[in-house]
Parts: C-alpha cells; structure tokens; sequence
C-alpha cells in the first residue's frame, strides 16, 4: 500500500488539524513542515506527533522534496493563490 508524503505548510492553528487527519489516513503520512520559523516548525511537528517530519523555512525548497506528494496550505488565505499555483 503506498503512502503518499505531505507537506504541511504553515504553523498556525489549523495546520494541527490537517495534520492529524492526514496521520489517521493509512494512505498519507506527513513527511514535511514548512514555516518561516524553524523554531515554530519543530514545535508543530513536536506537539503534532510528527517528530521526524522534515523542516522547511523556504517554500521552493520544501516542493523540492521527492517524498511530497500532497502540499496542503494552512497559511493565511492571501497566500494561498500563490502558493497554491508554485505547488
């Protein structure tokens, strides 16, 4: 069965949410977590219960990993059309 990557973007809030839905599909697991704060981004993968998901502070870096598969966007919606379009 294979296991699709996700990359998480963003640290807020919500971003706790995908997480945990995309840790309950067999199908998907969370490889990876983008945020402008590395210190913010280990601490979502920390208190998530992702501790090895990779860490990102650059957004062209980050859809550069070959395990990602899904990108999901959790950053503020002005910033979605953008990220959504470079994904």
């Amino acid at each position: 069965m294979k296991q699709y990557g996700v990359l998480i973007v963003g640290t807020g809030w919500v971003s706790g949410e995908h997480i945990r839905a995309f840790e309950m599909n067999p199908y998907s697991r969370v490889t990876a977590i983008m945020s402008r704060s590395q210190k913010k981004g280990y601490a979502k993968a920390a208190e998530s219960g992702v501790p090895n998901a990779k860490i990102y502070t650059d957004y062209d870096e980050a859809l550069r990993d070959e395990e990602v598969d899904i990108v999901c966007i959790c950053t503020p919606n002005h910033m979605h059309a953008e990220q959504t379009i470079k994904a």
